[in-house]
């Protein structure tokens, strides 16, 4: 059970503090993160449609690099138990976004339509097993 102040809670925390969880590069809360992360998302979908590659590569990049909301501390106390599997969304997401811009880059349209729909995939899985409950958590 999660219970903020604990050891347990703490030794968590620690460890995504260092894993890179917990850091806000631009100070945007997590809506503003997430708004980002669908422009990128825009921006994929027009360069497949136009052939553009460096589109589709620049905007795979700052999906799979992505800051950390400014209230991620907030979040992970909303997400509790979760904040595991969170991580571990984040961590496909990242993944795909990196195979995303290499295919990308290779100029494989095949592999950036593949790509493309297992970000999306991964993207709303995210969001069917956390938005409610930060949402909710966070109001």
């Amino acid at each position: 059970m999660w219970k903020p102040g604990s050891k347990a809670t703490l030794f968590v925390l620690s460890l995504l503090a260092f894993s890179g969880i917990i850091r806000s590069d631009d100070g945007k809360d997590l809506k503003a993160v997430m708004q980002d992360l669908g422009a990128e998302l825009n921006q994929i979908h027009d360069g497949m449609m136009t052939e553009n590659y460096k589109l589709i590569e620049t905007s795979a990049i700052r999906i799979a690099d992505h800051p950390k909301p400014n209230n991620v501390g907030k979040v992970l106390g909303v997400l509790g138990s979760d904040t595991m599997s969170f991580k571990e969304h984040d961590t496909r997401v990242h993944d795909l976004g990196v195979e995303l811009a290499d295919a990308a880059k290779r100029k494989n349209l095949d592999q950036i339509v593949l790509k493309s729909n297992q970000l999306v995939q991964a993207c709303v899985a995210c969001h069917v097993k956390f938005r409610q409950k930060v949402l909710t958590g966070l109001k």
